[in-house]
């Protein structure tokens, strides 16, 4: 069974306003926030990997608990009832642990952005909603309330944010926490200063309700990138390839042919394989291609441990019956599930080793096919079961990692996700699982061959590292 470590979208879990917003009079919302946090601290206590595995990890949670049960009673409304509950999730300190807000609080200000090199640049316009008309694409983000990006995201947005590693979480944070938030009040404006080649200038941003069509479009243009695309440039198989979640039958019906369409591409010399933006989902997807590709997937040295308490349990029997519908697995993959399951369910309350493929660490078979080359192409954007498919692909022998560093996961996956609130305002997900495999949970995986982004190029739409693997590529330095 392979690992399925899950990056569920933190698109409705944002941080705070740059400028002080006012006293929001719902008392409702303070009223659930004493609630809410009893549960979400119950929950992980129950059936968290972070919590049973790492006394650290329970020693800091259990004192950010206390500190937001003791300002509770200061709550004024909404936005102080977000800050309290992503507060005490912060403290986790692991981007798998995550609260979803109601889509409906969700603002924005129209407004896309980048991090570039260090620099942060509008890289779109979200169709649908307002922003200031001398703002385009292109502009770099000088500040707002007086304050530069960078301060911005290390002072008011990670504080609420469980990340692990500081760069990808700026250089995530760079596309939502900025301009997409949901602890900010409607109408509220915020002034910003905006360069454009030399010359400065201000504009004011309001925050507004954003249109759930509008902020999947940005999600899929400017986040995700496509599902799956094939294409040959200039001769070479370029696979792009962006989640390993798929969220409609669409998408799996992708992901399908994602793993079938690789059995045509064995007498190649070289692969191309672009996951940049890959946020994770369940490994088992690449894992099918892997094995398609060379005949075997080579199995991560060391251990998985499963916190198997009864609600995990339920979880992952109703997990096992969706993968069944969304994609075409053998009767032995089946069988394997199953088999999974049953383990889970067999001891409750304590870590299972119910993985049988980490079990059999020199389990081998021979290579089939396949006798080229892959380049993966990464970034910060890479996450999760990303960053386990990048840790099996250097096991092949066969990749040669590209471009920027990944993100950095902590050793806990296996998400369970949409545990709601007793008020219903936020629904909860969390590691079940911790990864005693090397690799995992010590940091961003770095490239072979590192390759920025050209800020020149990126600011006109062309795709930099796209195109320094090309000429790479023409030159034979690949």
């Amino acid at each position: 069974m392979k690992t399925v470590t899950a990056l569920v979208a933190m698109f409705f879990c944002a941080a705070a306003a740059y400028s002080g917003a006012a006293p929001d009079p719902g008392a409702a919302y303070c009223s659930q926030l004493i609630p809410d946090l009893k549960f979400i601290h119950r929950q992980l206590i129950e059936n968290s990997a972070n919590v049973r595995y790492s006394t650290e990890t329970a020693a800091l949670a259990a004192a950010a608990y206390d500190a937001e049960m003791a300002a509770a009673p200061g709550c004024k409304g909404k936005i102080d009832y977000i800050r309290g509950v992503k507060r005490y999730i912060a403290s986790y300190h692991d981007p798998h642990l995550t609260l979803n807000f109601d889509p409906a609080w969700l603002k924005g200000t129209g407004l896309a952005m980048k991090k570039l090199n260090g620099r942060y640049f509008v890289i779109a316009k979200i169709g649908g909603m307002a922003s200031p008309g001398e703002v385009e694409a292109g502009d770099e983000l000088v500040s707002c309330g007086g304050k530069p990006p960078l301060d911005i995201l290390e002072s008011e947005v990670l504080p609420f944010e469980a990340f692990y590693n500081k760069e990808a979480a700026l250089y995530q944070y760079a596309k939502r926490g900025l301009f997409l938030r949901s602890d900010v009040t409607e109408g509220e404006e915020t002034a910003c200063l905006f360069r454009k080649g030399n010359k400065t200038f201000g504009a004011k941003l309001k925050w507004q309700q954003v249109d759930g069509h509008e902020l999947l479009e940005y999600k899929n243009a400017y986040v995700r990138g496509p599902v799956y695309k094939f294409e040959r440039i200039e001769g070479v198989p370029w696979i792009t390839f962006s989640t390993f979640d798929p969220k409609n039958p669409e998408e799996a019906g992708l992901l399908s042919e994602f793993v079938e369409d690789v059995k045509k591409l064995r007498g190649e010399k070289i692969i191309v394989l672009d996951m940049r933006g890959n946020g994770g989902g369940n490994s088992d997807w690449g894992a099918r291609w892997l094995k398609n590709l060379i005949g075997y997937s080579p199995v991560l040295p060391g251990r998985a441990l499963i916190w198997a308490s009864k609600a995990n349990a339920d979880y992952y029997e109703s997990f096992m019956k969706k993968y069944f519908a969304e994609a075409s697995l053998s009767p032995q993959e089946k069988e394997d599930w199953k088999g999974f399951v049953d383990c889970i369910k067999s001891r409750p309350d304590t870590f299972l080793e119910c993985d049988s493929k980490l079990e059999h660490p020199d389990a081998k078979t021979e290579r089939t096919g396949f006798k080229g080359r892959i380049l993966l192409i990464t970034d910060a954007g890479c996450f999760s079961s990303c960053e386990d498919f990048v840790l099996t692909l250097r096991l092949t022998g066969l990749m040669t990692q590209l471009g920027l560093a990944t993100n950095a996961s902590t050793a806990f996956g296996e998400i369970r996700v949409g545990v709601k609130t007793p008020s219903g305002f936020a629904k909860l997900n969390f590691p079940q699982k911790v990864f005693l495999i090397e690799g995992m949970g010590q940091g961003p995986l770095k490239p072979d061959i590192g390759i920025d982004y050209d800020v020149t190029e990126e600011l006109k739409g062309i795709d930099s590292i796209k195109m320094a693997v090309l000429a790479k590529l023409r030159g034979g330095k690949l």
